[in-house]
């Protein structure tokens, strides 16, 4: 986990656990392809299968045939990376009723998960102003 993730963990004040199938180490890896991926404007060598593999597992997004399918679907064209992002966006759908994957114990399938989950919509609402003017420019 780099310095910058830690730093941004602890100011959240998340702190990732072991879960049966993730180790907190695995998670904090999750978390820092999600950054990169927003950070690096999205870009396809940033989206990461265990980025992928998260966010189809774990965040209620549906499985596709691959990564690339799913890269195609959501970040290839303007309006779908926005709908994609609103996932993320506490002020939007990511709330108690949608975002049943951010909730502390959420569901099977993303019980264990919520501490990731929440650090991944942090970071988004700290990098939302900067992935605004990439996915509007």
């Amino acid at each position: 986990m780099t310095n910058k993730l830690k730093l941004l963990l602890a100011t959240m004040g998340i702190y990732l656990t072991d879960v049966q199938f993730m180790t907190a180490k695995e998670k904090g890896l999750i978390a820092q392809s999600f950054i990169t991926f927003v950070e690096g404007g999205f870009k396809r060598q940033h989206f990461t299968k265990r980025l992928y593999e998260h966010l189809h597992l774990h965040c209620g997004f549906i499985a596709h045939y691959n990564r690339a399918g799913f890269y195609d679907l959501y970040f290839a064209d303007e309006g779908q990376k926005a709908k994609f992002f609103r996932q993320f966006d506490r002020s939007q759908s990511c709330k108690p009723a949608e975002g049943y994957w951010v909730l502390t114990g959420g569901n099977d399938v993303t019980q264990g998960y919520h501490d990731i989950n929440n650090a991944m919509v942090d970071a988004y609402m700290e990098l939302k102003d900067q992935t605004h003017s990439v996915l509007f420019s």
